[in-house]
C-alpha cells in the first residue's frame, strides 16, 4: 500500500491511499487509547462525533500513542511494510505524540475549498438574542401610523408616477411605474417642477423623452390626474387656480372624501398581449418570407457594386 503525504493547514497532514483519504491531525497524548478489536467490528474509546462502533474496513481510527505502543496489532492488521510506510512520516513529523488518523469513506471537498475543520467551542447560549417585545412593538407602530394619518388628514398615499418601459430588449415590451415625470412632460401641461411636487406629482430631471408615444401617454396621465385632483381649502377663502394648479375645493364639498391610494386611483394600464385569431389572407399565403430576406441581404451586401454599375451606365449614356 503506497501513501503520498501532503502538508495541510493547522499543522495537519494528508495521506492519500488509492482513492481514500487519511487525515492526520495533532492531538494531545492524555486520554488516548488504542482501538480494541471485537469480532467483525471495532470499538473505539473517545471516537470523534460520537462514533462508538464502526466496521474496520470502512473506518480505522488510530489515537495518539507513544512510540513504544506501536505493537503487533497494527502490523497484523496492515502488514509490517504498510504500517511502517504509513506511520513513519507521521512519527518523524511529531515525535512526542502520534496524530489522529481518520481512514474513512467521507468524500473529499470539491475544487479548491477549505477542508472541514469545525470549531464548536463557543458558549452559544450567551449570544442568544430574544425578541419578547415584538408584539408590543407591532402594536405601537400601528398606533403611530394611525396618529400620523389623522394629523395629515385625507391625502393620497404616494406620488403620481409616469408610465415607462424598462431597459434592454428582454423587458422593453413591458410597462411599469417610473421614477418621475420629465421636465418636458410637465411643461406640456403647464406645471413647474416645484409646483408639481407640491401637488403630489413626482419629478425626474434626468429622464429624457425619446419617443412621441411615451410623451403623449404621460401627458395624458397628467391631465387625467389634474382633472381628478381635489385641493383642500387651507385658508378662510378658496384660492383660484394659477399656473396649471386647479382651484381649491371649498370645505363644504369635501366632508365625505375618502382616503385612496395613487395606485388604486391612477393604475398603470397593462397592455394585452393576446392576439385574436383570424383567417390567413391570400397576400400572406403568396408572400415568401425567406426569399424576401435573402434578397434584402444580397442588396445590402452588393450596394457598392450596384452604385458602380449605375454610374458606369450613366457615363456610357452621356457619351
Amino acid at each position: 500500500m503506497r501513501c503520498d503525504i501532503t502538508r495541510g493547514v493547522d499543522e495537519s497532514s494528508i495521506f492519500r491511499c488509492g482513492s481514500r483519504l487519511l487525515l492526520f491531525r495533532r492531538v494531545t497524548a492524555g486520554g488516548a487509547r488504542l482501538a480494541q478489536r471485537k469480532g467483525n467490528s471495532t470499538a473505539f474509546r473517545g471516537a470523534p462525533y460520537g462514533c462508538s462502533t464502526l466496521h474496520p474496513d470502512n473506518f480505522l481510527l488510530f489515537l495518539s500513542v507513544s512510540l513504544s505502543q506501536i505493537s503487533a496489532s497494527w502490523t497484523q492488521h496492515l502488514g509490517r511494510a504498510s504500517a511502517e510506510h504509513l506511520l513513519v512520516p507521521a512519527i518523524s513529523w511529531r515525535k512526542q505524540s502520534l496524530s489522529v488518523v481518520c481512514f474513512s469513506s467521507v468524500k473529499m471537498v470539491s475544487k479548491n475549498n477549505v477542508l472541514p475543520n469545525v470549531h464548536l467551542h463557543k458558549w452559544w447560549q450567551r449570544y442568544v438574542k430574544t425578541w419578547f417585545n415584538q408584539p408590543g412593538r407591532k402594536q405601537s407602530r400601528r398606533l403611530r401610523r394611525q396618529e400620523k394619518a389623522a394629523k395629515l388628514g385625507v391625502v393620497p398615499s404616494g406620488l403620481l408616477r409616469p408610465i415607462v418601459h424598462p431597459p434592454t430588449q428582454r423587458y422593453n415590451l413591458k410597462v411599469r411605474a417610473g421614477r418621475g415625470f420629465t421636465l418636458e412632460e410637465l411643461k406640456s401641461v403647464g406645471l413647474s417642477p416645484r409646483v408639481a411636487l407640491s401637488i403630489g406629482v413626482a419629478v425626474d430631471h434626468r429622464r429624457r423623452n425619446r419617443s412621441a408615444e411615451s410623451l403623449n401617454a404621460n401627458v395624458t396621465r397628467l391631465k387625467a390626474y389634474l382633472a381628478k385632483l381635489v385641493l383642500f381649502q387651507r385658508g378662510s377663502k378658496a384660492k383660484k387656480g394659477l399656473a396649471g394648479i386647479p382651484a381649491d375645493t371649498p370645505k363644504s364639498q369635501i366632508q365625505n372624501v375618502k382616503h385612496v391610494k395613487i395606485s388604486t386611483a391612477m393604475p398603470i394600464p397593462k397592455a394585452s398581449k393576446r392576439c385574436k385569431p383570424r383567417a390567413i389572407t391570400a397576400e400572406e399565403q403568396k408572400f415568401m418570407a425567406y426569399a424576401t430576406l435573402r434578397k434584402a441581404l444580397r442588396d445590402c451586401k452588393n450596394v457598392g457594386k450596384h452604385e458602380k454599375k449605375l454610374a458606369a451606365e450613366k457615363e456610357a449614356n452621356q457619351k
